[in-house]
């Protein structure tokens, strides 16, 4: 997986399975922006996505 998490927005991306605990395990500035990404069965537990905004 080579996506830049050091950015909020995250565009087409395919999350499919991804372990994503610890690239969003530090929060940024702003709320996570993740349009039209597939998230299908990634692994979210314990992470803090209050603010996210997923969008197609």
């Amino acid at each position: 997986m080579s996506i830049d998490f050091s950015v909020s927005e995250i565009t087409d991306a395919n999350l499919t399975g991804a372990d994503l605990r610890e690239a969003l395990a530090h929060p940024l500035d702003t709320p996570w922006v993740f349009t039209r990404c597939d998230l299908s069965d990634a692994d979210l537990k314990d992470t803090d996505l209050t603010g996210a905004v997923f969008t197609d």
